[in-house]
């Protein structure tokens, strides 16, 4: 999985690289993908199997699409595009939320961007598809049409972590006769201990049953003025933290017998490799032991010299302009599109953080082609 992931990122970065270069495409390909391996975090979430990878791949795709001028031609290539973003939109919630809003910024600023009828089309499509076949899919396996089955346990512990839950059940659990109610005295701290160490859910009567009061609860969250209004001062606080927190090693140890939900979900699928999974090398590893606070001062300092280039050079190319500024708006998204419905976890913008660096390699090239 891993080397098809890497497969795909390196055709789409290939495909990028040749909208800017007329020469010398291979080797200011390598180059790129060289640095982007060694010094971002890219190499470390396109070798994880994992769907984050998937965030980054889709921009790459939209960028392709968003920069092509002869639509006439390599149909073929524009199909790829459009399966990709197909792809990452069912394999993590938050791209669906990120292609409607990358969507919306294309219709609001159409002109700066210059964007083609056949984008929108191309955006319109990929979602409608991925929608439809995610909805396809839970129907086949849970005969629900769901988009998300878990969904209400990863909203009501968003409501949970940012303190909403605690205050809205203090005030209205005197006349509701929610089942949580018995326990908000002894609600966990953080959204993964509400969804994976506490058994807060199993009291409320387990991911499938406690669904029906979740959700209302988190419609009453939405509806009332001022809980919405605590909702939205709490996702832009949660989305600009978000921004800024990236850091490399979130989620890289070791787990045990009990862990979850890795080992259930490994136990559950794939029962006859347990075992070899938990004696393995690489789970027996320590990720602690890796000097991640070295790591990740290097990759700081590559996107602030990175960040710093790009606005430097701003206006020099109106092509590397709309390229640079998309990446600023996508990662906005992706910070809004994750923290702002969950809670902050460097993780998140780790994905995609390593986005920053591919216009300035490829500002840096240009400028050295043409001395």
């Amino acid at each position: 999985m891993t080397f098809i992931q890497n497969l795909i990122l390196s055709w789409l970065i290939f495909e990028i690289i040749k909208l800017f270069f007329d020469h010398n495409l291979k080797k200011v390909f390598i180059v790129t993908a060289i640095l982007l391996s060694l010094l971002t975090s890219l190499g470390w979430y396109s070798n994880q199997v994992m769907p984050d990878i998937f965030t980054g791949i889709m921009f790459l795709s939209i960028i392709n699409l968003l920069f092509k001028e002869d639509w006439s031609k390599e149909k073929y290539k524009i199909g790829g595009f459009i399966i990709v973003i197909v792809l990452a939109v069912l394999f993590h919630f938050s791209n669906l939320l990120m292609l409607i809003g990358t969507m919306l910024i294309f219709v609001l600023f159409r002109g700066f961007f210059n964007v083609h009828k056949k984008v929108f089309s191309c955006l319109l499509f990929s979602f409608l598809i991925g929608l439809i076949s995610s909805l396809l899919i839970n129907f086949t396996l849970e005969k629900k049409v769901v988009y998300s089955k878990g969904s209400h346990v990863f909203l009501m512990a968003h409501l949970n972590d940012t303190g909403i839950l605690k205050k809205y059940l203090e005030e209205y659990c005197i006349d509701k006769n929610y089942s949580i109610c018995d326990n908000k005295e002894d609600l966990p701290g953080r959204l993964s201990e509400f969804i994976f160490e506490s058994d807060i859910i199993e009291k409320s009567g387990g991911w499938y049953d406690s669904k029906e009061e979740f959700n209302q609860i988190i419609k009453q969250t939405l509806i009332k003025p001022k809980y919405l209004f605590l909702n939205i001062q709490k996702s832009l606080s949660y989305t600009f933290t978000q921004f800024f927190n990236f850091r490399l090693g979130d989620g890289l140890s070791h787990y045990n017998k009990d862990s979850e939900p890795v080992c259930s979900a490994i136990k559950s699928k794939f029962s006859y490799d347990s075992k070899s999974f938990l004696n393995s090398k690489q789970n027996l590893w320590n990720g602690f032991e890796l000097k991640f606070d070295q790591i990740n001062f290097y990759q700081n300092t590559v996107l602030f010299v990175a960040f710093i280039f790009l606005v430097i050079n701003f206006g020099k190319d109106k092509k590397l302009d709309r390229l640079t500024l998309f990446v600023l708006l996508f990662l906005l998204l992706n910070a809004m599109s994750t923290a702002g419905i969950t809670a902050v976890t460097p993780r998140f913008q780790s994905r995609v953080i390593w986005l920053i660096v591919l216009p300035f390699l490829i500002s840096v090239f240009k400028e050295k082609s043409m001395r």
